[in-house]
């Protein structure tokens, strides 16, 4: 599975300068939506991989999650979120047969 979802503001600003719109729009698709998604499908890629069948769950993100970036903070928090949210799924299922 393979999850490249991002929404950004519409343009670069600072965070007190964000609609209250913007910034729930940019949370919601960047974590929540993807959040779901793997939610839904990783039974199915866990129940595939233990049938010795190759699956990967692939998040992706930014090179904003590991450093400051200034203007687009809430953008960059929920890509943070994603890194945070495959390395704990994979350490979670690091017992799964491969």
């Amino acid at each position: 599975m393979l999850s490249n979802v991002a929404v950004g503001a519409a343009r670069p600003c600072r965070l007190l300068e964000h609609q209250d719109s913007d910034r729930q729009d940019i949370v919601s698709v960047n974590t929540l939506f993807t959040l779901e998604l793997v939610h839904t499908l990783l039974p199915q890629l866990l129940a595939n991989s233990a049938h010795d069948r190759r699956c990967a769950l692939v998040l992706v993100s930014s090179l904003s999650a590991a450093m400051p970036a200034p203007f687009v903070s809430v953008y960059a928090a929920t890509k943070a979120f994603l890194c945070s949210l495959a390395e704990s799924i994979r350490a979670e299922n690091a017992h799964v047969p491969k």
